[in-house]
């Protein structure tokens, strides 16, 4: 039994279930992943950032609709103060 011993490969916060010969992890409510320490773990899906405003300008249009040049970061309403970083295609 890999879940009782200690021996499983399961993240910290899954939950391990003993199966015959081997074991399956999941995650518990609230967390999201496959559960496995060699795999995506388990992951906190309720986290909160600051507020920020998003400006997204086209670059060429295409045919099938537009295209993403510039996505740009601001700290206010105005979009007048950017933040430090911005992301360019």
């Amino acid at each position: 039994d890999e879940c009782t011993e200690g021996t499983h490969s399961c993240d910290p916060q899954a939950v391990c279930t003993n199966t015959r010969g081997s074991h399956t992890c999941a995650c518990p409510e609230g967390l999201r992943g496959d559960g496995y320490l060699a795999g995506t773990g388990c992951i906190d899906i309720a986290w909160t950032c600051e507020d920020l405003l998003l400006r997204i300008s086209n670059g060429a249009p295409q045919s099938k609709g537009w295209r993403v040049r510039e996505v740009l970061l601001y700290q206010d309403q105005e979009c007048a103060t950017p933040l430090e970083q911005a992301v360019t295609a």
